[in-house]
């Protein structure tokens, strides 16, 4: 599993709720 934030390369294909290189507002 990925950190809690990542390049959005990585948390593009994870997360799809959270925007391109933005961490997650949850």
């Amino acid at each position: 599993m990925t950190n809690t934030y990542r390049p959005a390369r990585v948390t593009n294909k994870h997360t799809h709720t959270i925007q391109q290189s933005k961490p997650p507002q949850q």
